[in-house]
């Protein structure tokens, strides 16, 4: 018996679509294509959990493909590029008892539609999603809000996710592995870690189960230490400095900005009377600081 491939190079490949039993669903012509002929490549989701797939392979065999693969025509390489659905592609190509994959053959599909589509359908984490919409706004060489009104998202939706890429490389890192996939609870570690990247990452790997609640709470309490730290910044009064010099057995202070190389002189308030005092006649006693209040210290 000759295996599928042998039968492409023989035949044109619309002699191996097998149209019994087709259906039809919104206009659209669901056919059944030789899982050999399709292929996958760019797709958004990258994490595939082996055995969830084997799950998802048993169910499609005891029940069935559900739900069509969206794939792109026929190509130069003389198979379907996957548009949306790997992942059921993957897990029947597990069963061998299934030769053919259900698919709907779209020439209008945008990358745009695939991430939508995907979002409702495919249940990408929002690792994936981050990605994927970082990936799309660099091809397409558009900005967030453009980016959010194709996929019909709101702007914060879009930011949320996109921050994630933001974040540092083993703080992600450490939440894939605990498996965290809460976008509230990701955000709150993100907002904690702006403020206290140690710290926030000591939390992460603690074992705790990272919840909304206990990550809100983390976020508050590192969020009132930084406001803590940064009003005792701001108690501490600018000062300001004046150069005291002795001028003719008289104390007076420089003018700020008075100096002129060309006339070599500079300006000196003695009391309350400013004199243009030749340069080599000025001598340096010292300097006099001043909080922004005006008193002396």
């Amino acid at each position: 018996m000759s295996s599928l491939r042998e039968r492409g190079a023989a035949f044109d490949m619309s002699q191996l679509l097998d149209e019994s039993g087709v259906e039809i669903t919104d206009g659209e012509t669901i056919k059944k294509i030789p899982k050999d002929f399709l292929y996958s490549i760019s797709q958004v989701r990258t994490d595939f959990d082996e055995a969830s797939l084997q799950e998802l392979a048993l169910n499609i065999k005891e029940n069935g493909q559900q739900l069509p693969v969206i794939v792109h025509p026929l190509d130069n390489t003389n198979k379907y590029c996957i548009h949306q659905g790997e992942r059921r592609w993957r897990a029947i190509g597990l069963v061998e008892e299934l030769d053919t994959v259900d698919c709907l053959i779209r020439t209008d599909n945008t990358m745009f539609q695939q991430l939508s589509e995907n979002i409702q359908r495919e249940n990408l984490s929002p690792y994936e999603i981050s990605a994927a919409l970082i990936n799309l706004k660099s091809k397409e060489n558009i900005r967030s809000v453009d980016l959010s009104q194709k996929l019909g998202k709101s702007k914060s939706w879009t930011s949320q996710y996109e921050s994630i890429a933001k974040m540092p490389v083993d703080l992600v890192q450490n939440l894939k592995n605990q498996n965290v996939l809460d976008i509230n609870v990701i955000a709150n570690i993100r907002k904690s870690a702006q403020a206290d990247l140690d710290a926030t990452l000591r939390f992460v790997q603690s074992g705790n189960n990272l919840t909304r609640e206990n990550t809100e709470r983390f976020k508050a309490k590192i969020l009132s230490s930084l406001d803590g730290i940064q009003r005792q910044k701001k108690d501490k009064k600018f000062k300001l400095t004046n150069i005291l010099v002795l001028y003719k057995e008289e104390h007076g202070i420089v003018i700020n900005d008075s100096l002129d190389v060309k006339a070599d002189f500079m300006n000196i308030l003695i009391g309350n009377e400013v004199i243009a005092a030749p340069i080599e006649d000025i001598v340096l006693v010292g300097y006099q600081s001043y909080k922004n209040d005006k008193e002396k210290v």
